[in-house]
């Protein structure tokens, strides 16, 4: 069984929401005996396998470290989606992820340097949202992060109000400050749902980054302090 058919099962126990620990083992062992195959396991296979683990809450200590092996031989083959797919399943299981996520963010700011950058922006939010978790300062990757989101807020783009307060709460971990981006935030938080733990979040985080908005105050005091 090559890496697309694991992906694809390990996607059907998602969908199925399967929790058995001997069925997600084996899946797991499996990608480690042929993660460095490259004809047998893409990146991209690679990136939703563990995107299917983390999605299920399940963390297997020797995927972890076989995925570390695996981006670090072959980081030039990941494109930017897939590594920042990778990094946010990888933080989310709380595996050694400092060295790994400073190569796949190096990575991913020299892809966007040289004028390749994630196609997606909910990529750019998975990365700086992985580093953020993962205690990672890694600056420049925030500096590349913001200019994209901000477009996307600008737009048509639709965000949830979990991706608002997760995108001021990545920022804010750090203290990195993007006058831009928090007046776009700010103005999409009236046209989002948000619950009680996101606006708390939110408040938090601006209060951090020493930004006011009377729109989230007027919610705190009407949602929280009623």
């Amino acid at each position: 069984m090559g890496g697309t058919e694991l992906r694809h099962l390990a996607l059907k126990f998602v969908a199925c929401k399967l929790h058995n620990a001997e069925l997600w083992r084996g899946l797991a062992s499996r990608t480690v005996a042929i993660g460095r195959e490259r004809r047998l396991m893409s990146p991209r296979d690679l990136a939703l396998i563990m995107n299917a683990f983390k999605r299920m809450g399940i963390s297997e200590p020797a995927l972890l470290s076989e995925c570390e092996r695996i981006v670090t031989d072959r980081l030039h083959e990941f494109s930017g989606e897939d590594l920042a797919l990778v990094a946010l399943s990888y933080a989310a299981m709380e595996g050694s992820t400092v060295g790994l996520l400073m190569t796949v963010a190096d990575r991913v700011c020299q892809q966007a340097d040289e004028g390749r950058p994630p196609q997606q922006v909910l990529s750019w939010v998975h990365l700086v949202g992985a580093l953020a978790k993962a205690g990672v300062p890694h600056q420049e990757c925030f500096q590349f992060a913001a200019p994209p989101i901000c477009d996307a807020l600008e737009g048509r783009e639709r965000f949830a109000g979990r991706l608002i307060a997760k995108i001021a709460a990545s920022y804010a971990r750090f203290g990195y400050k993007h006058d831009r981006l928090l007046e776009l935030l700010a103005k999409r938080i009236p046209t989002v749902y948000l619950s009680d733990a996101e606006i708390l979040l939110l408040q938090r985080s601006f209060k951090a980054l020493q930004f006011e908005d009377g729109t989230l105050d007027r919610i705190v005091q009407l949602r929280l302090n009623g």
